[in-house]
């Protein structure tokens, strides 16, 4: 019992730090979307294109320039569209796991004439479309419990 209590406080610390950070990247990140629309905006324009002539010419030095190069911007935009993959997938899942945390509590209202499997009392696993015992809340042989 003690080392589940443990092992359940350590998970405890580890989300809300990874929580935390996370929230902390998605408020810098947001704090630079616009930056984002205009650098898409620069690379490729005609200006881009003036700019990585001279630069290539010599005509510009001591500068860092890797805005000019043909990859840095792509490969920024293909490393977000990766993370927007992995954001949506991830928002799924928690999703899941916040829909399963919100049903725990709510128990099974079946009665002695229902034939769906649950016990009163117990979590409700039912399916059956004509159950009566009010875990489907109208949503015929879906239980949201």
């Amino acid at each position: 019992m003690i080392d589940r209590i443990k092992e359940n406080e350590e998970r405890l610390d580890k989300l809300l730090i990874s929580t935390k950070n996370l929230e902390n990247a998605l408020n810098d990140f947001s704090m630079n979307i616009n930056d984002l629309a205009l650098l898409n905006e620069y690379y490729g324009s005609k200006e881009w294109f003036k700019d990585k002539e001279k630069y290539e010419k010599n005509k510009i030095s001591k500068v860092k320039a890797g805005v000019l190069s043909e990859d840095a911007v792509w490969n920024l935009n293909e490393d977000i569209r990766n993370l927007l993959n992995v954001m949506q997938e991830l928002a799924v899942d928690l999703f899941i796991i916040n829909k399963r945390g919100e049903s725990m509590g709510k128990k099974c209202n079946c009665s002695k004439e229902c034939k769906c499997g649950c016990q009163q009392g117990k979590p409700c696993t039912c399916k059956d479309e004509k159950c009566k015992c009010g875990c489907h809340e109208g949503k015929k042989g879906t239980c949201n419990k």
